[in-house]
């Protein structure tokens, strides 16, 4: 039951900097780096796909050189 608990408030978390990252007006491409150990260690697939889905955004937009 600890496991379970343990991982509910990893991926609420990861959830919670994923929000804030979104709505950031100002987002630097290291910022990432604060959610991905979250997704990695929570048990949410979602947490994951949209971590994934949001760095994807921040390479892109870095790479061209588009401000994000």
């Amino acid at each position: 039951m600890a496991g379970v608990a343990r991982a509910e408030w990893i991926a609420s978390a990861g959830w919670a900097a994923l929000a804030v990252l979104v709505t950031a007006a100002f987002l630097m491409p290291w910022y990432i780096l604060l959610v991905l150990p979250l997704a990695a260690l929570g048990d949410s697939a979602r947490l994951r796909y949209a971590t994934l889905a949001l760095t994807a955004y921040l390479v892109v937009t870095h790479a061209a050189g588009l401000p994000p």
